[in-house]
């Protein structure tokens, strides 16, 4: 993989967004593991392959340069719900819809990010299993969109990344509510697990029409810069170095 100069700031939460479109050259999926190949395998369509083998490198390639070492020796453990992570750090999230995926790196706090390009199409009614009290008695009392559900839903997803269960943590009982986009706040929630109560701050990510959220588990809120970066495959030919798309310092 290549080097990135700027990536990998102890301080900066990056948010690198991949496109997903792009064939992957034969033999570049060799730094993949064992595992990670064969799940590409097991894929029974090219266009869900290619996804996955291009959202993995591409999280080897930006985590091989947060720990300044070859993308094949990023080494990965699980933990008892299959979320993946790296022993002594750095926290990171990855996400895809569609032909879109986003990668979270947090070198502090447990990191959750989710994002749907708006193919998913989601009702009060599918969405009642998993509202709180709160917000299945907000969503009758007011008009809302299905673009309203799947922004809930991304929020939702991207605190119980960060929790480290995703739904096996039961969704309806954290609330993350119905509020309007925010993209300069960070918006404090907790739910209980295990007796515990676990405190994230989650935030909106612009990305045009795209629903984005990015959630780290902290308390207080304490942030750095937050950098948004767009990734450029290795084997691009534009000659481009990847740019931050925007960086700004969120107190």
């Amino acid at each position: 993989m290549v080097s990135r100069p700027g990536w990998g700031s102890q301080n900066t939460l990056d948010l690198i967004q991949v496109d997903l479109s792009r064939p992957v050259p034969t033999g570049l999926a060799e730094c993949l593991s064992p595992d990670e190949l064969a799940r590409a395998q097991s894929f029974g369509f090219d266009h869900l392959r290619r996804r996955y083998l291009t959202a993995h490198l591409a999280l080897r390639d930006v985590l091989s340069n947060h720990l300044a070492c070859p993308a094949a020796d990023v080494s990965f453990v699980k933990n008892a719900w299959d979320k993946p992570s790296i022993p002594d750090g750095p926290y990171f999230s990855l996400t895809h819809s569609d032909d879109l995926a986003v990668i979270a790196v947090d070198h502090d706090h447990e990191i959750g990010v989710d994002l749907e390009t708006g193919s998913l199409v989601l009702t009060r009614e599918e969405m009642a299993g998993v509202l709180s009290p709160d917000e299945l008695e907000e969503s009758g009392e007011r008009d809302l969109s299905e673009a309203d559900f799947l922004r809930l839903w991304v929020r939702k997803e991207a605190v119980l990344k960060s929790l480290g269960k995703g739904t096996a943590h039961d969704p309806s009982r954290l609330t993350v509510g119905f509020h309007a986009v925010d993209f300069d706040r960070w918006r404090e929630v907790s739910t209980v697990d295990d007796g515990d109560r676990h405190v994230f701050h989650v935030l909106d990510i612009r990305m045009g029409t795209v629903s984005c959220a990015v959630a780290r588990r902290d308390q207080p809120l304490s942030m750095g810069p937050l950098a948004f970066r767009r990734w450029t495959p290795p084997w691009s030919s534009s000659g481009q170095e990847d740019a931050a798309i925007d960086t700004k310092s969120l107190a």
